[in-house]
C-alpha cells in the first residue's frame, strides 16, 4: 500500500515541495497504528483459531460466503425493501472485513483505488465543516457503506476471471429478467403512481404508460438506470459468447439485450435513452477499431459490422416511428423551457451552481437530507 501511495502523482508532487514527505510519511504515527492494528487483531484472530473448527470452516470458505451473499444483494436489488438491501450488503462488509483480518489472499490497493479513497476522505472533510453536520454524518456512514461494498467486490475478484464472468452473466440474467416483467407491464397495462411526465396540451395517444417494474420505491427513471447499469453486463456477455463461439447462449443473450433496450424506452426514461446513445457510440467505435486494426483482412467481418450498425439503427428508427409517445417522449428532450420537468430541472441545475459558488472547496457536507435543507435556501419559489 505504501508503495501505491508513494509512486501516485499527487504523492510526488508533495515530495517536490517537501523533501522530508517520504520520511515523514513512513514514520506517521496513523500508518504505523494502523499497520500494527491490523497485524494485531491477525494474531489474535489466529489465536482463536488454533481451538475453534467454526472458525477455521469460515476462514476455509470465506470467498464463497461473500459471492454467496455479493449475488443474494444482486437479486434484492430487484425487489427488496432498502432496509434489506442494507442488511445483506453490511454482512458483506462484514464478512470482507474478516476475510482481511484472517487471509493473506488480499487485493493490493492500486492506483484505480487512490482517487476513490481521496474522495471518500475530501467528503469526510465537508462533513466536518458541513452546517449541518448530523445530517452530513448521515449520509456519510452512508458513503462508506459504499466504499465498503466497492473494496468488497473489487476484492472478492480480484485475479478472479471466473468470478468475475459469473457475476456478468448473473447481473446480465437479473437484467433481462426485470426487463421482460417490464415490458409486460407495457402490455397488459400499468397504472401511473405519480405524475412522471408533462400533461399540459398533449394528446392521450402520445402519452407513454411508463413502467417501473419492480424495484422500490417504483418509479421509471430508477427502474431505466438498473437497466442501463446491467445492459453493460449483457453487451460484456454477448462478447464472451461470441468470442467462445457458443451461437445458441450468445443469440440468447442478444435476445435479452434487445428486451432491455425495449423496456429501457418504455420507461420513458429520456436520460436513459441518452445514456444508451452513448453506449452504443462507445461499442461501435471500438468494436470498429479492432476490426479495421486487428483484423485487417477480416472483410466478412467488416461487412459484417456495417450491416449490423445499419440494421440496428433502422429496426430502432421504425421502432420509434410506430409509437407516437415514443416519439413525443423523445422530442420533449430538446423542448428545454417548454416541458415543465425540464423546466423544473433546469431550475435546480442553476440553483444548486449558486450552491456550488458559496461552497467551492469541500462543499456543504454529504447526503440527501443536508442537500434538501440547504437547496431550500437556494430553490427558486413557485416550484
Amino acid at each position: 500500500m505504501n508503495e501505491v501511495i508513494k509512486s501516485s502523482k499527487a504523492f510526488k508532487l508533495l515530495s517536490f515541495l517537501d523533501l522530508n514527505i517520504e520520511k515523514s510519511f513512513n514514520d506517521s504515527f496513523f500508518v504505523q497504528f494502523f499497520c500494527g492494528l491490523i497485524q494485531g487483531i491477525r494474531n489474535f484472530l489466529n489465536k482463536i483459531a488454533t481451538n475453534s473448527n467454526i472458525f477455521n470452516f469460515l476462514v476455509q470458505k470465506i470467498d464463497f460466503i461473500i459471492l454467496f451473499l455479493i449475488s443474494g444483494l444482486i437479486i434484492l436489488l430487484s425487489f427488496g425493501s432498502t432496509k434489506a438491501i442494507g442488511l445483506v450488503s453490511l454482512l458483506v462488509i462484514a464478512f470482507s472485513a474478516f476475510k482481511l483480518f484472517t487471509s493473506n489472499k488480499i487485493k493490493d490497493i492500486n492506483s484505480f483505488d487512490v482517487p476513490i479513497a481521496l474522495y471518500v476522505l475530501i467528503a469526510g472533510l465537508s462533513v466536518c465543516f458541513s452546517s449541518l453536520f448530523l445530517p452530513s454524518l448521515k449520509g456519510y456512514i452512508k458513503m462508506l457503506m459504499y466504499f465498503g461494498l466497492y473494496l468488497s467486490f473489487a476484492n472478492i475478484l480480484w485475479q478472479k476471471p471466473k468470478r468475475i464472468l459469473y457475476l456478468l452473466i448473473f447481473i446480465s440474467s437479473i437484467t433481462i429478467l426485470e426487463s421482460i416483467f417490464a415490458v409486460y407491464q407495457h402490455f397488459g397495462g400499468v397504472m401511473e403512481i405519480s405524475g412522471w411526465q408533462d400533461k399540459t396540451d398533449v394528446n392521450p395517444e402520445q402519452l407513454l404508460d411508463r413502467v417501473y417494474g419492480t424495484l422500490k420505491p417504483f418509479n421509471p427513471n430508477l427502474l431505466a438506470g438498473f437497466l442501463v447499469a446491467g445492459f453493460g453486463s449483457i453487451l460484456a456477455s454477448i462478447c464472451y459468447f461470441v468470442k467462445k463461439k457458443n451461437i445458441l447462449l450468445s443469440i440468447l443473450f442478444l435476445l435479452g439485450a434487445l428486451i432491455t433496450l425495449i423496456a429501457i424506452l418504455f420507461s420513458g426514461c429520456r436520460g436513459a435513452y441518452l445514456a444508451v446513445l452513448a453506449m452504443g457510440f462507445g461499442v461501435v467505435v471500438i468494436s470498429g477499431h479492432l476490426i479495421w486494426n486487428d483484423f485487417p483482412n477480416k472483410k466478412t467481418w467488416k461487412k459484417l459490422w456495417l450491416l449490423c450498425i445499419f440494421a440496428l439503427i433502422s429496426a430502432g428508427i421504425l421502432f420509434i416511428m410506430t409509437s407516437p409517445s415514443l416519439q413525443h417522449r423523445i422530442a420533449s428532450i430538446f423542448a428545454f423551457r417548454d416541458d415543465s420537468s425540464n423546466s423544473f430541472r433546469m431550475n435546480v441545475y442553476a440553483s444548486s451552481f449558486k450552491m456550488f459558488l458559496d461552497n467551492p472547496l469541500i462543499g456543504i457536507g454529504t447526503g440527501n437530507a443536508t442537500y434538501r435543507l440547504i437547496y431550500g435556501l437556494y430553490m427558486r419559489t413557485g416550484f
